[in-house]
């Protein structure tokens, strides 16, 4: 999470984390799993820029190998990037 904030490579940062489910019982018998909730904004808070700067990483007809659908996953590839690279993908 702090490499994402702090990197200028990723356009996207993280502003909250939650945890919630079964990680929050006090009777807890045996750790399971963790469920946690995150949200993403983009750093640059005009969104007229952070459109541009998305365009220009990301703007392509394909982005690592991946084609794009359509119109909302090239306008999100930000937030896909910064949210692979937290489930432990590759930046």
């Amino acid at each position: 999470m702090d490499r994402v904030n702090k990197d200028p490579y990723f356009l996207g940062k993280v502003t909250r984390v939650v945890l919630f489910g079964s990680m929050l019982k006090r009777a807890l018998e045996r750790l399971s799993d963790f469920d946690v909730a995150v949200e993403l904004a983009a750093k640059d808070e005009d969104f007229d820029r952070a459109r541009v700067k998305n365009y220009k990483t990301h703007g392509g007809v394909t982005w690592r190998r991946h084609r794009f659908w359509n119109f909302l996953e090239r306008e999100g590839c930000w937030y896909w990037e910064v949210f692979g690279f937290l489930k432990g993908k590759a930046a």
